[in-house]
Order: C-alpha cells, then sequence, then structure tokens
C-alpha cells in the first residue's frame, strides 16, 4: 500500500461516458478499485487535459491511450517519459505512435501491463524488444457474463464495438457489399458520418444502434 499517499494522475483519449469501448470500461474499472483501496488518483481525458507542465507535481503518472492526446499536445510523450515514476496500461495495437515515440514511451515504464502473453508477443513482433518491467494481468472485465446460453441463432455476421478504420470497419463494409447474399448486423457506434450512412442504408445490415452494456451478453447468444 506503498501508493496510498501518492498524487496518481491516470491520462487516456477518453472516459466511458463518452465512448463505451472496452479500454474505457477497463480504465474505470482499475480506477475505481485503485480508489476503493484508498488511492488517489484524478483521471483526465482529451478534454479535461488542459496543462501538461502540471505533470510534475503528481508522483505517479499513468499512462493509458493516448491517440487523441498526442494528437493535440505533440510533445506530450517527452512529458511523460520524462516522470520521475511512470506505469503504462496498454489496450490496444499502439499504431499511433512512431517507433521513435513507442520506444520512448515504454522506455521510461517502471512497470509496462499488457493484457495476455500473445499481446505482448504481438508487440515485440512488431516494434521489437523494446519493452521493460512487463507484467501480464487479465482485462479486469468480468468474463463470466459471457457466455454460451445455448440459445437458438439467428443467421447473421455481427460487428460489435467502436466502427472505426482502426478496428476494421474498411474490411467489413468491403465484405458485406461482396456478400449482398449473407445478413449482418452492427452494434455500436462510428466514428465517421459515412460508416454511419453505410450502417443504415446497405440493405443486407440491421443497424442496432448502441447496445448498453448490460445487454452485450443477450446480443452475442442471439
Amino acid at each position: 500500500m506503498g501508493f496510498v499517499n501518492k498524487k496518481i494522475l491516470w491520462i487516456s483519449d477518453y472516459d466511458l461516458d463518452t465512448a463505451p469501448g472496452g479500454a474505457q470500461r477497463s480504465d474505470k474499472l482499475l480506477i475505481d478499485k485503485g480508489k476503493l483501496l484508498g488511492l488517489n488518483i484524478l483521471k483526465v481525458n482529451h478534454k479535461s487535459l488542459k496543462d501538461i507542465s502540471s505533470f510534475d507535481y503528481f508522483d505517479v503518472i499513468v499512462s493509458s491511450n493516448l491517440a487523441q492526446i498526442n494528437y493535440s499536445y505533440p510533445n506530450i510523450i517527452d512529458r511523460i517519459a520524462n516522470h520521475k515514476y511512470h506505469v503504462r496500461v496498454e489496450h490496444d495495437s499502439n499504431q499511433y505512435l512512431t517507433q521513435k515515440d513507442r520506444t520512448k514511451l515504454f522506455g521510461s515504464c517502471k512497470k509496462t501491463f499488457f493484457l495476455s502473453d500473445y499481446h505482448i508477443n504481438f508487440f515485440k513482433e512488431a516494434y521489437g524488444d523494446i519493452f521493460k518491467n512487463v507484467e501480464i494481468v487479465l482485462d479486469p472485465i468480468d468474463t463470466d457474463e459471457f457466455k454460451n446460453l445455448n440459445r437458438s441463432r439467428s443467421n447473421e455476421i455481427l460487428y460489435c464495438g467502436y466502427i472505426h478504420q482502426g478496428k476494421g470497419a474498411d474490411a467489413f463494409f468491403e465484405y458485406v457489399l461482396k456478400n449482398p447474399d449473407k445478413q449482418f448486423s452492427v452494434s455500436g457506434w462510428a466514428s465517421d458520418h459515412i460508416y454511419h450512412i453505410l450502417c443504415e442504408n446497405v440493405s443486407n445490415i440491421n443497424f442496432l444502434g448502441l447496445t448498453k452494456y448490460e445487454d452485450m451478453p443477450k446480443l452475442y447468444n442471439s
């Protein structure tokens, strides 16, 4: 419990209320657990982060997804990497950084958390063995809620989550258009208006909009 009296800044692009994705949900679960343990954690996103010169006020910086923040503050990787105690919580493929900034960011970590052995091995194959002090911690989302209920299912292909190029949206819509005889359902929210238009107007797509997290197990079982 050596961090109880420390000031911790958690930096991530979005919060759960603005982007209801897996990374945001995982961050919230981790932060809420930390606060229950008595940790003093301030969470900032790309809108609430106003002054990166104040980082030295905090004893610990935890960095999560930084694509939007890195775009808004081009020198933020330097600020984080130069902090005295930086912890990294990695959620995705980190393709938004240059190799130089990626090496700088991960090289500064007192601890780097990946989601699985596959996750860290993917990073090493893609970017080289530049990762220090790595720990594998499974995602805190309760997987017991997601199980096969052995219900009858409709013969459709489901795209679920953030409809974004980095999530394979272009490949998905190309596949949909090339397979007009197949049926698809889409549940999520779009990064680009054109994706939303496609969801609503392509004849073999059933657009469900955003599904509440609590209803996701039912959706997967259908």
